[in-house]
């Protein structure tokens, strides 16, 4: 178990991991995939695994959100920017997957089609709802919704998934995602033959939340 903090400009390692005590919890050394060395907490007992993540949140003093791996990252990138380091590249990306979500919307957004400026690349925080049929989404779909909805099918976006719930968390941990063609599915990972024997659970605070236009047009409806 990892812990990433954006709260208090506290150091990580030295306000979480080492100073939680928990008996069934011990901090050790794992090696990331990039080859770094962090400090975790290699958790033995269920029970010690709740009670560090309500640490955490109690903690916090705003939010604390969970993402499991099969392996230990060094950072969270969003699948989108993932395997590259050229800022032409990721805006390459960006602009390739507006063009998809303005197809999937059936035409350009309103602040576009209005002759404006296209605040909607990259970000897209449009209001406007898919009117168009036969585009895969259903008709009245914000366009503020699409790209998530395409995260959920496999589709590389910017967007990070994250559960609120330990176990759910764990089982994302202690599952991989195993490609034929174009088809998926997540399958158990075996301990004996696995690159890693663990699963990882990193606890994020996210820090105070402000409000988005996803929440904006959800109190309007």
């Amino acid at each position: 178990m990892e812990a990433r903090s954006r709260n208090r400009g506290d150091n990580v390692n030295m306000t979480f991991v080492d100073k939680v005590s928990v008996s069934g919890a011990t901090v050790v050394e794992a090696t990331a995939t990039d080859g770094s060395v962090r400090k975790v907490l290699q958790v033995a007992d269920p029970n010690a695994l709740t009670q560090i993540v309500g640490h955490a949140k109690y903690r916090s003093g705003s939010t604390v959100v969970l993402r499991g791996h099969a392996r230990l990252h060094p950072s969270l990138v969003p699948s989108l920017f993932r395997g590259t380091a050229s800022a032409n590249e990721r805006q390459h990306r960006m602009e390739a997957l507006a063009g998809y979500v303005h197809t999937l919307y059936g035409g350009l957004c309103p602040c576009q089609a209005a002759g404006g400026a296209p605040s909607c690349v990259p970000n897209w925080p449009c209001q406007g709802r898919s009117g168009a049929e036969k585009t895969g989404l259903l008709k009245g779909t914000h366009m503020v919704a699409i790209e998530p909805l395409l995260q959920h099918y496999g589709v590389k976006t910017r967007w990070i998934d994250v559960v609120d719930n330990v176990w759910v968390a764990l089982w994302f941990g202690c599952h991989e995602l195993q490609t034929k063609g174009r088809y998926g599915h997540h399958a158990r990972r075996n301990p004996e033959t696995a690159a890693s024997p663990w699963a990882y659970v990193t606890l994020i605070d996210v820090g105070q939340q402000a409000a988005t236009a996803a929440d904006v047009l959800g109190a309007e409806l």
